[in-house]
């Protein structure tokens, strides 16, 4: 690793991820299994440019917070379609 400023960003959101949003929302070990196995079994069919801490936000979020996994869902559905100008 070269300590550049990707390496910066990764850190911090592997910290986000994993120390606070994990840490508040897995709380048992079946969390962890689940979150694991929601993880392992999508994610080969995610395409190769997706980001693996967004994924694996989005894949908690369904376990343990499902209305803030609809909300983030509908609202990049929306941001998509804005981008693609309703196609």
């Amino acid at each position: 690793m070269d300590g550049g400023a990707d390496d910066h960003e990764a850190q911090f959101r592997n910290e986000i991820l994993f120390d606070r949003w994990c840490g508040q929302l897995v709380v048992t070990p079946r969390d962890v299994v689940r979150l694991h196995q929601a993880v392992e079994l999508a994610w080969p069919y995610v395409p190769e440019q997706s980001d693996f801490y967004d994924f694996v936000w989005l894949q908690l979020l369904k376990l343990k917070w499902h209305e803030l996994y609809v909300w983030a869902r509908n609202y990049l559905q929306n941001v998509g379609s804005y981008r693609d100008a309703g196609r």
